[in-house]
């Protein structure tokens, strides 16, 4: 019988090979076999993290969530912040984001994720706040700079047309 870290290993693999059901069916022996093994947050996070990229929400929120109890930090606040955005509940998401920043104040893709919220919302000010916060702390961050050459271009175009932002 394997470890619980060759199945976490093993799981790994698979994750970044994009085989997300193998990558689930793996973490959950390693975390079976040793749910008080010392990298079991990390287990969660990877298998959240995998039932998020097959779209599996709820039990990616549920990972998160159980990530966040163990050990929490950025990382796992902005991953569930993530799974929140993509079922559209807003709300929690602007929580988590939130709660990751107090972690972390220099967590440049919790602000990214933030002003793609933010800009989601039309809160374009608070977008562009957000993407320029990226870019304090990346300079080179191609997609902050990206979404900042868009609002500001929708906001040149709206103030010609005589709207505000």
């Amino acid at each position: 019988m394997a470890s619980s870290e060759e199945y976490f290993k093993s799981g790994e693999a698979f994750y970044y090979d994009k085989k997300y059901d193998m990558a689930i069916e793996e973490f959950t022996k390693a975390i079976n076999i040793d749910p008080n093994a010392s990298n079991v947050a990390l287990i969660y996070g990877f298998r959240g993290l995998s039932y998020q990229d097959k779209g599996d929400y709820d039990l990616a929120i549920a990972d998160f969530t159980v990530m966040i109890r163990l050990f929490p930090n950025a990382l796992s606040y902005r991953n569930r912040g993530i799974a929140y955005t993509r079922k559209q509940e807003y709300n929690n998401a602007f929580l988590d984001f939130e709660a990751a920043l107090q972690l972390d104040p220099n967590d440049a893709k919790t602000y990214l994720n933030r002003g793609i919220l933010y800009g989601a919302k039309n809160d374009f000010n608070q977008a562009i706040s957000d993407f320029e916060s990226v870019l304090i702390i990346e300079p080179d961050n191609k997609i902050a700079k990206g979404f900042l050459e868009e609002i500001r271009g929708v906001y040149r175009n709206n103030k010609r047309l005589g709207g505000k932002l």
